[in-house]
């Protein structure tokens, strides 16, 4: 009798068409190789919301993850619990220091994702960027002009003293952790929509940084495929 087939542990519950905070779990469930299941894949936003999002429901947003009978909320919980999870976890920092490290790092990536998702959506959060697009236009040249700058010396800075101590182009110790791909996402998708901004600013351990991940076998494998979702010019990581 055949063997039945397993079904993936992990099931990643996001908003479909767009990478946004689920692509943190997805590149490393990429660089782990690791099967799990999209469940709104080729769903809409409104089946979406009838699945789970909104008022009176578990979760105040997506991403949520299931693993057996855990259903975690928020994305950086997310993101440290995978990092321990997956591969044995091998994306979890070693020491007690680079593990707060990482977690202050994170902090970072939440700061500057949120700020950029606000100054895309800065008349009505809950509105589609195209709603308001004239009316916003504001509120991005500031994040471009004044923010964003600020954000990326913060991580320029980070990986910069790291490779000094380590010689490692990574944000903590000597091997890669979950927090970088935290960190390449939010970097990804920035460099995608403000490209003009990393021209101006000194971000020569970011680019290193930023070549290095991409090179991953891994993760270059999924970013070159077609289960990966394309940014769509309508906030940074979105």
């Amino acid at each position: 009798m055949a063997e039945a087939i397993k079904e993936p542990e992990y099931k990643l519950y996001y908003w479909p068409g767009f990478p946004g905070r689920g692509e943190y779990m997805r590149l490393m469930f990429a660089e782990t190789r690791t099967p799990y299941i999209e469940v709104f894949e080729g769903k809409s936003h409104e089946e979406a919301i009838k699945m789970g999002y909104g008022k009176g429901k578990k979760h105040f947003a997506f991403p949520v993850l299931e693993h057996g009978d855990m259903y975690i909320s928020q994305s950086s919980v997310i993101n440290r619990y995978l990092g321990k999870k997956l591969d044995g976890g091998r994306l979890y920092p070693k020491t007690e220091k680079d593990r707060w490290q990482a977690e202050m790092i994170m902090g970072g990536v939440d700061g500057v994702v949120e700020e950029g998702i606000r100054a895309w959506h800065a008349i009505d959060a809950n509105a589609s960027y195209y709603d308001q697009k004239e009316a916003t236009q504001p509120f991005i040249e500031y994040y471009k002009t004044k923010r964003l700058p600020k954000w990326l010396d913060f991580f320029e800075k980070i990986l910069r003293d790291n490779y000094e101590k380590t010689g490692k182009l990574v944000c903590v110790g000597h091997e890669i952790s979950w927090v970088d791909f935290c960190v390449f996402h939010a970097i990804d998708g920035n460099l995608f929509e403000c490209p003009e901004v990393f021209e101006k600013e000194p971000t020569e351990y970011i680019k290193k940084f930023y070549t290095a991940i991409r090179q991953r076998p891994n993760i270059k494998a999924y970013l070159n495929s077609e289960k990966r979702t394309k940014f769509t010019h309508t906030g940074p990581i979105v």
